[in-house]
C-alpha cells in the first residue's frame, strides 16, 4: 500500500506569495494594466529577431 503525504510547506509558501501579491498595491496596479494592455492588444510586441532568439531555445 502506497501513502501519498502532502507537503504543506509548499501549500504555505504560495498562499504566503499570493497574499503579498494581493496586498501590495503596486503589483495589483500592474497586473491590472498588464491585463488591460493584454485585451486591447497594445501591449508589449517583441521584434522578430526576439521572437527568433525565443523560439530557438
Amino acid at each position: 500500500m502506497l501513502i501519498i503525504v502532502e507537503d504543506d510547506t509548499d501549500e504555505m509558501i504560495a498562499e504566503e506569495e499570493t497574499d503579498y501579491i494581493l496586498q501590495n498595491d503596486e503589483l495589483m496596479r500592474q497586473i491590472a494594466l498588464s491585463r488591460q494592455t493584454y485585451q486591447q492588444n497594445t501591449g508589449y510586441q517583441p521584434t522578430p529577431e526576439e521572437l527568433n532568439a525565443i523560439i530557438s531555445i
